[in-house]
């Protein structure tokens, strides 16, 4: 009987210490740090169809770029405006981000696509049915 609940214990916390789950950094963690642009495009729609396509990634200034702060700050090197920067806060819920620019009066909110050690892609939809506009910026570290 000994042997038996002996055994069982072992089981019990070799299952229990399988289980643990893999340390996954949360969105807020893994955006901390310096983005820098390396991707955007812009398309138009007109009633759901697709009515135009903009790439401006052979045209981004490699030194733009977006640092989020831990606290919920950032700062922003905006495209052509080295030297000019923009500053802020921010916040995310779920896989939306929001940036609130101290220049703006308004909130703005992107999805976040994708988010790894390395890699960001958030994406923005502006204005409403008929007319509509999809923005989509790719930044890495």
């Amino acid at each position: 009987m000994k042997i038996k609940l002996f055994l069982l214990l072992i089981l019990t916390c070799t299952i229990f210490s399988g289980c643990k789950k893999d340390a996954k950094l949360d969105n807020k963690t893994q955006i901390v740090g310096k983005w820098y642009w390396v991707e955007q495009t812009y398309d138009s729609y007109t009633n759901n169809n697709l009515t135009g396509h903009q790439d401006y990634t052979t045209t981004l200034d490699p030194l733009s770029y977006f640092e989020f702060d831990i606290d919920g700050t950032f700062v922003e090197n905006p495209q052509d405006r080295n030297g000019n920067f923009n500053y802020g806060k921010y916040r995310i819920e779920g896989n939306i981000l929001y940036i609130k620019r101290n220049i703006d009066d308004e909130e703005w909110h992107y999805t976040i696509k994708t988010l790894s050690t390395s890699r960001l892609v958030i994406h923005r939809t502006s204005g409403e049915s008929p007319y509509r506009g999809e923005t989509e910026y790719s930044m890495k570290r």
